[in-house]
């Protein structure tokens, strides 16, 4: 039978005969089948389960461990959506009969008829098609009704703002359609704004997003206190319509609360969304005075605005001069860096960003212009020793670009302290001798390489645990292994998995997997262009001697 058109169904192969598995492999690939797992017993494939749902499982019945069935049982239980197929070597009724009972798709028996099999596997892919299909429309319907739900509560807590709702079964009845729950007589409304004509504010504000992220912590913030709310957006602000009880009108102690509970949102905007927001709030006692809560809420944010506006013109108005570092910050930080004092190079950094977390918050052009003048001075730190600060920390015009794309001081803070880092480790390997500083940066990087050669590791990562740049850590290896990290990083993989293959009784694919190959097919490839041989072989030549 030639092969067939390749297809991305995902196909986990469970049997404990290690022929019988490497037949069916061979079978599904002429099927045009390429995407395909093996487990040796029904706990391995369930544990896999966890992981990655194959679309079809062809399983064994007779296996140690787990059986067939067990595990056919498992995932009917958990009610995991798989075509099952069943594999037996005896015409036994009662394992037909479980097999049914588990609602398995299809049962063959041995030696598999290739015919049938192909049968069963067409069939599947009509019912994987049509299980995708469903769950689709589903979802998609899912959404639609979500969206139309959403339209009709917005619509609905306009009305009981702007308008009277008459009759109190009807509005229930509403309520309850919409899954809006208002049990007290006593309201509050709550506006956000965030207001986009600031410079502070992100350019690319979505605010849907902002909206949906605020009322979503709010109901969350609001509920520890048994407190309801309901949001909808009424112009550019959100309004949440709170229900609360009557004591949070009549005692002071309960208005405070519900007022420190409105900080709290408000501190999440700032720090999470990197926003700044006005929040204007309003009391009713009944639900016929919500209209009047509103605007006295709006009448709020506006008066804030104004406020707000005139100190920030005011603020901007005192600071139009260019920030500059002093002498002294640049002579504090300078010896810093000659003496390799990592604590003091960063309390200088602390002290000259100490002003664009206080009074300066927000002004992002004089903040990138202090990082502007920063990065030229750790690229004449790098210069004065005899290294290409290009190298070492990059072009000068990337680097700007990369520090003023940054969203806040915190965020910029950081990125220059690891610039700073990258100075402090260049000074370091230059004040040893040659020799002293090759046998340094060797012993460092064979130690990076020991402990994380089994992770996903890459040239970039490697230059980043070292703070250097990708060409200059590629430099510097090259010169210390006389040859490139990524021929070092595998060559050192493959002499690992040689000493497991000669030494140990762990499966092919495992080794693989343990010395920092995910993929298997990969592994063996290299294995064999770097040795000569099949890893297998390699194993049966060589078992019992040192690689």
């Amino acid at each position: 039978m030639g092969k067939m058109k390749k297809t991305e169904i995902k196909i986990l192969i469970v049997d404990d005969e290690k022929l019988a598995r490497t037949t069916m492999h061979r079978k599904l690939n002429d099927f045009g089948y390429s995407n395909i797992q093996e487990a040796v017993n029904g706990r391995l494939a369930y544990n896999m389960l966890q992981e990655d749902i194959p679309d079809i499982i062809i399983a064994d019945i007779v296996m140690p461990e787990m059986d067939g069935l067990q595990l056919l049982k498992l995932i009917r239980e958990k009610d995991i959506e798989i075509t099952y197929i069943l594999l037996s070597g005896y015409e036994v009724f009662d394992y037909a009969k479980e097999a049914l009972k588990y609602s398995a798709s299809y049962y063959l028996l041995k030696p598999i008829d290739d015919r049938e099999l192909l049968f069963c596997l067409q069939n599947a892919q009509k019912e994987i098609s049509q299980r995708i299909y469903s769950r689709n429309l589903k979802e998609q319907s899912n959404n639609q009704t979500y969206r139309i739900q959403n339209a009709l509560r917005h619509q609905y807590l306009r009305e009981m703002i702007f308008q009277y709702i008459p009759g109190e079964n009807v509005q229930k009845l509403h309520e309850a359609e919409l899954h809006i729950s208002y049990p007290y007589d006593t309201f509050s409304i709550i506006l956000f704004r965030t207001p986009d004509h600031f410079e502070q504010a992100p350019a690319d504000i979505q605010p849907e997003l902002v909206h949906f992220c605020i009322e979503n912590v709010a109901q969350e913030i609001l509920g520890e206190k048994k407190i309801i709310c309901h949001g909808l957006t009424v112009q550019k602000d959100l309004c949440l319509v709170c229900n609360l009880p009557e004591f949070y009108l009549t005692m002071e102690k309960y208005q405070q609360e519900f007022l420190d509970v409105l900080q709290r949102i408000k501190i999440f905007c700032e720090t999470k969304l990197n926003l700044f927001t006005i929040i204007g709030v309003a009391f009713a006692e009944e639900r016929s005075k919500l209209e009047s809560a509103f605007n006295t809420a709006h009448r709020s944010v506006e008066l804030q605005i104004i406020q707000a506006q005139k100190a920030y013109q005011q603020i901007r108005h005192m600071n139009e001069q260019k920030v500059t570092l002093t002498p002294e910050q640049k002579y504090q930080l300078i010896h810093a860096i000659k003496e390799s004092d990592n604590t003091a190079v960063f309390k200088c950094l602390d002290d000259i960003f100490l002003p664009f977390f206080c009074t300066l918050r927000g002004q992002k052009d004089m903040m990138n212009n202090i990082s502007l003048q920063l990065i030229m001075l750790f690229l004449e730190c790098v210069k004065e020793q005899n290294q290409d600060e290009t190298v070492v920390l990059g072009d000068e015009f990337d680097l700007y670009q990369e520090a003023a794309s940054l969203p806040n001081e915190k965020e910029t803070l950081n990125w220059l302290k690891q610039k700073a880092v990258v100075c402090l480790n260049a000074k370091s390997l230059d004040d040893a001798t040659h020799a002293s500083k090759e046998s340094v940066f060797r012993e460092r990087a064979q130690y990076y390489i020991t402990e994380n050669y089994q992770k996903s590791i890459t040239l970039t990562d490697a230059a980043n645990y070292f703070h250097f740049t990708p060409s200059y850590f590629s430099r510097l290896f090259k010169q210390a292994f006389k040859v490139g990290f990524i021929r070092y990083l595998i060559d050192y993989r493959i002499n690992k998995a040689k000493q497991l293959l000669i030494s140990s009784n762990m499966k092919v694919n495992e080794i693989g997997k343990e010395v920092g190959f995910n993929d298997s097919k990969h592994f063996y490839k290299i294995f064999k262009q770097t040795t000569g041989y099949q890893p297998s072989i390699y194993r049966d030549h060589f078992k019992g001697e040192q690689p």
